[in-house]
């Protein structure tokens, strides 16, 4: 009982090394903003970055789900855009916003794991 309370306190552990490569993602970077490791978006012209939580090393299971992105990565994003686009058709509030939502673009896609119980 007490071991779980007193990891509590202790939080995660730090980062392995503040750069990791990972051959399908390209480096990866140790982001202390984010808390996160972060993708460049230049590599293999992605043309947006990965945002992986997990401490020591990247979460393995977010790593594989990025991959999977990555290797659908046209159809990700045009996913992605026409939900976007679709919301701001419907959603009234948007209506007036419909321009600029047209305009945007995929800049990061964010990986993260759920809080644990």
């Amino acid at each position: 009982m007490f071991d779980k309370l007193k990891r509590s306190f202790q939080g995660k552990p730090p980062p392995v090394a503040e750069k990791i490569d990972n051959p399908i993602l390209g480096t990866l970077t140790w982001s202390e903003d984010d808390k996160a490791w972060v993708s460049s978006a230049t590599h293999g012209g992605l043309g947006f970055e990965f945002q992986i939580s997990g401490t020591p090393e990247p979460d393995k299971t977010l790593l594989a789900h990025a991959a999977d992105i990555l290797r659908k990565k046209d159809d990700f994003v045009a996913r992605v855009l026409q939900y976007v686009k679709s919301e701001a058709e419907t959603v009234r509030g948007l209506r007036s916003y419909q321009d600029e939502i047209e305009g945007l673009r995929v800049d990061r896609c964010l990986s993260f794991m759920a809080r644990p119980t």
